[in-house]
């Protein structure tokens, strides 16, 4: 594996269009408290072979934060695997907050070993290290969130 470099280190709702979460592992999460925000620890993949000619993943650990969570939803069956790989993050049903100041979305989280669904504001992605190369789609790490 080696150091890559990327422009972009941190991503918002504005950007949800270009962005894919597919191949992407989650390790963690943070239930919305009093702030509302759903935290989501994971494996972001940048550039993958499937969409490039390169032969390796360009992969670096993220936090994905949602703002003013409401209606968590969360159906998971790990089954005898610890592994949670996104399938897809899909976004719809916009609508304005009660106050008439904010935008609501639905989102659905679909994984491997399950579904997430809740309704928040928007986003912001955070890269927390640089992006590498690896021949893996993961860094092969443990959650470092607790």
């Amino acid at each position: 594996m080696t150091g890559a470099t990327t422009s972009r280190h941190i991503w918002n709702t504005a950007d949800f269009e270009q962005m894919g979460w597919s191949l992407s592992r989650i390790y963690g999460w943070s239930l919305p408290g009093v702030d509302g925000i759903f935290t989501l620890w994971l494996d972001y993949v940048l550039e993958s072979p499937l969409s490039k000619k390169n032969e390796k993943f360009l992969v670096a650990p993220a936090r994905l934060f949602f703002d003013n969570v409401k209606n968590l939803k969360i159906q998971l069956d790990c089954g005898l695997s610890d592994v949670v790989d996104v399938v897809s993050l899909e976004r719809f049903n916009s609508r304005p907050t009660p106050n008439g100041e904010l935008i609501y979305m639905d989102y659905r989280l679909e994984l491997r070993s399950g579904l997430l669904s809740w309704t928040s504001t928007g986003f912001k992605q955070v890269l927390q290290d640089a992006p590498i190369w690896s021949d893996r789609m993961d860094l092969n790490r443990e959650a470092d969130f607790l």
